[in-house]
């Protein structure tokens, strides 16, 4: 098992708990991971690996691919800000074209509100995902409304069949 994976069932097991002491540590857990050099450069990778590394936000930087200096400085800074009280940067508005030939607006964050994204976003999942509702889809990764579908769907027959009398 990786040290993220570690990390994240360790996060969902305090999770479960679901007591006050056990939330207080998760969170300030999570405090210290997202300071680690090990996960801003695993947070920088994932970002570098899903392609909108490529897009700059207002600050116009990019990430250069497989660069430890970048990571570097990214690290540097993203840990001072961190540690002080980071503050996301306005984002970049581009407007791409529809189908029905109007222009929606996009905003692009800056790659480093993209990595603090990342970063909280590796250590919040498993708790959320351990403390959320077996039966909620909206807004779950690896869930969808189809899958709300298939549940409700198997339900309703599960319910059928053991009223039936055979």
């Amino acid at each position: 098992m990786s040290l993220i994976n570690e990390e994240q069932y360790y996060l969902a097991t305090l999770a479960n708990r679901r007591n006050d002491d056990s939330t207080n540590f998760a969170l300030k857990r999570i405090d210290e991971l997202v300071r680690s050099p090990t996960f801003i450069a695993l947070a920088t990778e994932l970002i570098r690996k899903n392609g909108s590394s490529g897009k700059a936000g207002i600050d116009g930087i990019k990430i250069v691919s497989n660069s430890k200096e970048q990571t570097l400085l990214i690290y540097k800074e993203l840990n001072y800000k961190i540690l002080d009280t980071y503050q996301a940067q306005p984002l970049r508005r581009v407007y791409i074209p529809k189908a029905n030939h109007r222009k929606r607006p996009l905003g692009i964050p800056t790659i480093k509100d993209r990595i603090v994204q990342k970063l909280y976003q590796m250590f919040l999942d498993p708790i959320i995902e351990a403390t959320s509702d077996p039966d909620s889809y909206g807004f779950r990764k690896g869930r969808s409304a189809h899958n709300a579908l298939g549940a409700i769907s198997r339900k309703v027959l599960t319910h059928d069949v053991t009223k039936r009398n055979f």
